[in-house]
């Protein structure tokens, strides 16, 4: 049987000194834990080790110097994600990703005021009432990926004062540059109309395919110098097509 990453951790002599702990990461001047990076890594060039499973400590709280915590592809199926990570309030990079944690997203994620990137991606059973405790993070947060889940409920309007969001993806997609350029929201149950997302002047493609968004496509999409791709099937949008002579760069609009 492969060892977990955690088999390197020990009050064993040879195992002692936690800056050898695989995955630990330690400021060298204050000696604080600051990096957590217990993923299971599918690449096979790499040491494999075997899932962590069970429930996640409490203990977690005492590193409270934490800035980095990456759990992804480890086997916690249908545990919910604890709360308590929400008190982590120094975090800059949270990775959840593909984990099988089901129920709610913590509201008290909202607390994470210096959070900068959030994966809660591919755990397939991960919900919420609404998605408004996302915009707690309207000066900090450039990288979410919510995709592969039960999310629910209108996409809020207020999504639009997130003006330091690289990527939010709903379904996976990969930005580089410092403004909105892909936003994928497939796959998901998000309902009510489109918001105006005439802000994010870079947008190049725009995908909320297979969800239950409703009403006419707004005329201020094009208004969208650069938008390349949209992509609405698989909803219930009524009214007629808005003028695509309007979208100068449209070349994709299945």
């Amino acid at each position: 049987m492969e060892p977990t990453i955690l088999s390197t951790w020990g009050s064993e002599e040879d195992k002692k000194d936690c800056w050898k702990w695989r995955g630990v990461g330690c400021n060298n001047h204050t000696s604080h834990v600051t990096m957590l990076d217990l993923h299971v890594s599918h690449n096979y060039s790499l040491p494999a080790y075997q899932a962590l499973r069970g429930k996640i400590s409490p203990s977690l709280l005492e590193l409270q110097h934490l800035k980095y915590l990456d759990l992804h592809g480890n086997d916690f199926v249908d545990i919910h994600i604890p709360k308590f990570i929400g008190s982590l309030g120094k975090l800059q990079y949270l990775n959840l990703a593909c984990n099988g944690f089901s129920g709610p997203i913590p509201n008290q994620f909202r607390n994470l005021s210096n959070l900068q990137y959030l994966n809660l991606a591919n755990n397939f059973d991960l919900n919420c009432g609404n998605l408004d405790w996302l915009f707690n993070f309207s000066y900090s947060l450039t990288d979410v990926d919510l995709s592969v889940n039960q999310l629910k409920g209108p996409i809020p309007d207020s999504f639009g004062d997130m003006i330091f969001l690289t990527n939010l993806s709903l379904y996976g997609n990969y930005l580089e540059e410092d403004s909105l350029q892909v936003l994928n929201m497939d796959y998901n149950q998000l309902s009510g109309p489109l918001p105006d997302f005439t802000r994010f002047s870079s947008l190049k493609a725009l995908s909320v395919a297979f969800n239950q968004l409703s009403g006419s496509i707004p005329e201020t999409f094009g208004q969208h110098p650069n938008l390349a791709s949209l992509m609405l099937y698989g909803n219930q949008n009524s009214g007629s097509l808005p003028n695509l002579s309007t979208f100068p760069s449209l070349t994709h609009f299945p």
